[in-house]
């Protein structure tokens, strides 16, 4: 039985290639004959014509060949009634109709006007017009304009021009020259004729010289004038140059790190964190703190419970030498002391009594209680700290986001450092951040509970607690273009560093930063000639997203201070190129 069915398999496969080998010969015969006929153009098929054709026939296009011009008919006229021309048709204009139209009729429609003697006769022979000579063509120049009114007096033309005196270039000059006291430059000043002695250079010199892969000055090491008089001109300046600046980068470390990518083969990112370098130096500065309260009704009894007691958990955390006050709001703000409290164990009990009696009630004005704490007092040298505690939503005044982040900062000018604590997971982020970002300042948020509340709000208290530099503003040389963020940076804590985000150019090696700051009455500057070559790998691709999410946070802040539609497009293009998220996009 097996042999039967297969041979009948056998004998199905045989007939099967016999059939695709038939389909497969008939398929190339038939391409070749189409190719051909491609190629060869139509060939006549005889059965073809057999064929009838169901389309319609299609209208020949007309095409014209030749064009031909006919003659020019003679003037013809009507034939008169009667006459034998009548019958055939129109007559020609011969000499005998000339002779007949000579003769006036005996009325006419219109009379035509009266000619002198001077006249044509009818019979007159009519002369060959002639053209006019050709015109010459219209030539603005030669129009003679008159003045009709006189405004300007013509012996103003008169005057002689005064001329402005060139200026002298100055070669290597400072691109940046910092105020002076004039007792500072009086001292600076060398007598013309005598020895320099010892001169401490400016800051703008300073950048100059070690951008050129000079040694780093030091502190407490003079540089001598003679030196910073040669004839290069690189160091060269002026008494006026010379300012009081106190330079204490030895007293600082700065830790950098770095990263690249072949994803990204034009720029490179680092990170700078600005410490102490001992506990020893930059004493803690007296500050001011100030506890901004919010206890409105959407604080919520349960909030405000543990919200009162983290601020009674913070007031032993402030300094000996430190002033503080607490502000409560809702729609009206209340204030525990007229202005600062010097701090002391009354002051701590009255305010510990002031946070007891707090109640969540009424509407939040957000923006007249922080705009409250730009009317205490700001003395130089002595760092004021706000702390916000509220979930941000204002509900009267001023409610934009966007607005009072505007009306604040333009206010505030750096001079208060503002913090924040989010009491709920559902708190104004946009606002809480951006805020924080643009004064100084950042942000924290409770995620997990109201319990949390107390802990978060002691950490706060514990960071801020130690200020060692205040006024920080940063600068970078112009000769190591470098895009760092942040613009505004936070001020020096002990127990908070102030970390810095930079890209550069790939073939850049070094980098040069510049900060200024106040401790206490000394006005300080640092310069940091960084190692970009050899400097330690950092966190990978999160530095190349911390820097871009830096740029997005500056991008955010210019816009709600200034409104330019033009930083929105620089946001997105960011987000794009960093593959990031831009946040809080819909409170743009």
């Amino acid at each position: 039985m097996s042999d039967y069915a297969d041979l009948v398999m056998h004998h199905i496969q045989k007939r099967r290639i016999e059939f695709a080998t038939a389909a497969a010969l008939f398929s190339v015969l038939l391409h070749v004959a189409i190719l051909v006929w491609l190629v060869l153009g139509p060939i006549e098929i005889p059965f073809w014509h057999a064929i009838p054709d169901a389309s319609p026939p299609r209208d020949i296009p007309m095409q014209v060949q030749n064009v031909a011009r006919e003659p020019a008919q003679p003037l013809v006229r009507d034939a008169e009634p009667g006459s034998s021309a009548g019958a055939q048709g129109p007559a020609t204009l011969d000499a005998n109709s000339v002779e007949r139209l000579e003769i006036p009729l005996d009325r006419v429609d219109v009379e035509p006007p009266p000619t002198d003697g001077n006249a044509l006769a009818p019979s007159a022979v009519l002369q060959e017009l002639s053209l006019p000579p050709n015109a010459e063509p219209w030539q603005p120049r030669h129009t003679i304009m008159e003045v009709e009114r006189t405004a300007v007096r013509d012996e103003l033309a008169a005057r002689e021009r005064r001329r402005i005196p060139r200026l002298e270039r100055v070669i290597d000059a400072p691109d940046v020259v910092y105020p002076a006291k004039p007792a500072a430059a009086t001292i600076a000043a060398v007598p013309p004729g005598a020895d320099a002695g010892l001169a401490k250079p400016n800051l703008a010199t300073m950048l100059r010289r070690v951008t050129s892969a000079a040694p780093a000055r030091q502190d407490a090491i003079p540089i001598p004038d003679p030196i910073a008089r040669s004839g290069s001109g690189v160091l060269a300046e002026s008494a006026a140059d010379v300012t009081d600046m106190q330079p204490i980068e030895s007293l600082l470390s700065a830790r950098i790190t770095t990263f690249t990518h072949r994803r990204d083969p034009e720029y490179g990112y680092f990170r700078v964190d600005i410490t102490r370098r001992t506990a020893e130096v930059l004493p803690v500065l007296a500050k001011d703190i100030l506890f901004i309260q919010d206890c409105s009704a959407s604080m919520s009894e349960q909030r405000l419970y543990f919200c009162r007691q983290g601020l009674i958990n913070s007031l032993p955390l402030i300094g000996p030498e430190d002033r503080f006050n607490i502000v409560a709001f809702r729609d009206q703000v209340e204030s525990c002391f007229e202005g600062w409290m010097t701090n002391s164990v009354a002051a701590r009990t009255r305010a510990e009594q002031f946070v007891q009696g707090l109640e969540s009630r009424g509407e939040t004005d957000l923006f007249t209680a922080i705009r409250a704490a730009l009317g205490f007092t700001v003395e130089p040298g002595r760092p004021v700290i706000v702390i916000l505690v509220s979930d941000g939503h204002a509900t009267t005044g001023l409610r934009g986001g966007a607005a009072i982040i505007r009306e604040f900062t333009q206010a505030n000018r750096g001079a208060i450092s503002v913090f924040s604590l989010g009491t709920t997971p559902q708190a104004y982020r946009y606002l809480l951040d951006l805020l924080t970002y643009s004064n100084r300042g950042d942000s924290r948020l409770v995620t997990r509970g109201r319990w949390d509340i107390p802990k978060e709000l002691e950490g706060l208290s514990e960071e801020v607690r130690h200020p060692v530099l205040s006024e920080v503003g940063l600068g970078v040389a112009a000769a190591t273009p470098c895009e760092v963020y942040p613009v505004q940076t936070m001020n020096l804590y002990r127990d908070r560093p102030i970390v810095l985000y930079g890209r550069y150019p790939r073939n850049l090696d070094r980098v040069v930063l510049q900060a200024t700051g106040q401790a206490a009455t000394t006005r300080c500057d640092m310069i940091f000639d960084l190692d970009l070559q050899n400097a330690p790998g950092g966190d990978g691709e999160d530095l190349r997203e911390a820097w871009a999410r830096q740029k997005l946070y500056h991008l955010m802040g210019e816009h709600a201070r200034t409104r330019n539609p033009a930083l929105i497009v620089e946001l997105d293009e960011t987000a794009r190129t960093y593959q990031v998220q831009v946040p809080y996009r819909d409170s743009l």
